[in-house]
């Protein structure tokens, strides 16, 4: 108050904060606490393969774990998106332009790291914020139960014709894999891309052709029912029934670069506060009882990585691409 008892500083200082209102009208009295609202996670696929079933049996378990990190929070559902338009890119597209709040989250594989080298975009993948490696998938080469019974057989029939080798989505990790893979593997074939894992799958059971590369996690109930059967683990020992790990083969070198990982990411310039949230909720989810019971039912397994593990792996991944390309 003045010399005569006036509340002139208290006058005084609510009209600066009313100026400001004015002037900033994002400004509040205090700041809302995140999440407040729902969140969306672009899939860019189509919904039934291996990729979305994961991402739909976590967030039920990511939801949970949200109300926990961030207890006063009035938000927090997590709504599952499939963008498949353009081979998956509208999806990064979407994310890339998001606004950096964390109400819009984005997964993809690491062949989209890939078309940076090769592809002009509208976008810069290597701008987004990476919050996780989700999970790492190993690939198979398999086919229909009634083919080649062995990896000696598929050979055996590329001497008379080139084996035709379904690849999934065209540029995309099982298509740029299957291709550096066979840059080893020498097997006189014609790949054939389809719109994605169950396209490539369905034209294995009806014939259109011989062999197909697939993520185990999206080939598990084939395998399991006896439809499909396994020619070659991309990994350093096969656990499938008279199937060649890729290190059997003579190439243990490919074992890393041709496994799959899913990311976790937001736009670029995502607040750290806001990331570290996702993160934590998403670490205690894959440590869910409850959710790691349905792992081992169904066949996943999660490998996530968070922080700098996953930005080094990321700048790994791409160097990777780039030294290729170069």
């Amino acid at each position: 108050m003045d010399k005569n008892g006036n509340p002139r500083n208290f006058v005084r200082l609510f009209c600066l904060l009313g100026i400001g209102l004015i002037l900033f009208p994002g400004l509040s009295w205090c700041q809302e606490i995140y999440p407040a609202k729902n969140i969306t996670w672009l899939i860019p696929y189509k919904p039934g393969g291996g990729f979305d079933v994961f991402a739909r049996a976590i967030t039920p378990f990511l939801e949970k774990h949200l109300k926990k990190v961030s207890p006063k929070a009035k938000g927090g559902s997590v709504i599952i998106k499939n963008e498949p338009a353009a081979a998956g890119e509208k999806a990064v597209s979407i994310l890339f332009n998001s606004s950096p709040n964390g109400y819009t989250l984005g997964s993809f594989t690491g062949a989209f790291l890939a078309e940076k080298f090769l592809f002009k975009k509208d976008y810069d993948i290597a701008k987004l914020t990476y919050l996780a490696r989700r999970d790492e998938m190993t690939l198979l080469l398999v086919t229909r139960k009634s083919g080649p019974k062995n990896w000696n057989e598929i050979v055996a029939a590329s001497k008379i014709s080139p084996i035709k080798w379904g690849v999934g989505a065209f540029g995309r990790e099982i298509h740029i894999t299957s291709i550096i893979a066979n840059e080893a593997l020498g097997l006189p074939a014609k790949f054939i891309a389809f719109g994605g894992t169950a396209e490539s799958l369905n034209a294995l059971l009806r014939g259109d052709v011989q062999i197909v590369t697939v993520s185990d996690d999206s080939a598990k109930a084939l395998l399991d029912a006896g439809e499909i059967r396994a020619l070659i683990s991309f990994d350093e020992k096969s656990i499938y029934p008279g199937a060649l790990s890729i290190k059997d083969l003579g190439h243990p070198e490919l074992i890393n670069p041709t496994k799959g990982n899913r990311f976790l990411a937001g736009p670029p310039g995502l607040p750290p506060s806001v990331g570290k949230v996702i993160v934590g909720a998403f670490q205690q989810a894959c440590k869910d009882d409850e959710f790691m019971a349905w792992c081992k039912k169904s066949g996943f397994e999660p490998k996530p990585l968070y922080g700098q593990d996953v930005e080094k792996l990321v700048k790994e991944v791409m160097g990777y691409y780039q030294e290729r390309h170069h």
